[in-house]
């Protein structure tokens, strides 16, 4: 623990803290961030509309496919050796 710091002395640790990025002070009680977002989030999606789903899409015919390209094709050793 710390000992009993002067005035300088806690004027550096806030310099310290400001550099660093640290803009937020702790309360007395520690706070479940995880669960005040779900609860923002369960508002958020209660008050949003729902939206019809998607239509979806059709599958592709078998031959809209293009063909693999022949490096793709090859056997893994094959391919590992080109790589290198």
């Amino acid at each position: 623990m710390l000992a009993a710091l002067d005035r300088d002395a806690i004027l550096a640790l806030l310099d310290f803290h400001v550099a660093a990025g640290i803009d937020i002070a702790l309360d007395e009680e520690p706070h479940d961030r995880f669960a005040e977002n779900a609860r923002t989030e369960a508002a958020r999606s209660a008050a949003a509309p729902a939206l019809p789903p998607a239509p979806a899409a059709p599958p592709p015919a078998p031959g809209d496919r293009r063909p693999l390209p022949a490096a793709a094709t090859a056997p893994p050793a094959e391919i590992v050796a080109n790589a290198r």
